[in-house]
């Protein structure tokens, strides 16, 4: 009897759910709700990224590191620059500095 009294109030409590069917039920009542938190990703290399890794370039999301890097400082030259503008070039993304940035809109005559 106790057993069966046991059974019940679990089933009223949670539906006789388990653990991970009560957090999947929870996650999409906040998905229906609108109120579900999401993780944002890195514009640049498109893992997690996390508001205290996160820096905003152009409007673009990326983490603060390594892809917050000028471009040039990536290929060896050591400019030491966080990127300030972000370059669109065909399917990726190019930061740059807002001296190479400036070096780039004179070459091609922007």
């Amino acid at each position: 009897r106790q057993f069966t009294a046991t059974r019940a109030a679990e089933r009223e409590a949670g539906g006789g759910r388990s653990a991970h069917g009560a957090a999947a039920a929870a996650k999409l009542e906040a998905l229906r709700l609108g109120t579900l938190q999401t993780v944002p990703s890195c514009q640049m290399c498109k893992q997690k990224l996390y508001p205290t890794d996160m820096r905003a370039v152009d409007g673009y999301q990326l983490h603060e590191k390594p892809c917050a890097r000028c471009h040039h400082a990536r290929n060896g030259q050591r400019c030491g620059n966080r990127a300030t503008r972000i370059l669109r070039q065909e399917d990726r993304l190019l930061p740059l500095c807002s001296a190479h940035f400036k070096q780039l809109a004179m070459l091609m005559g922007a």
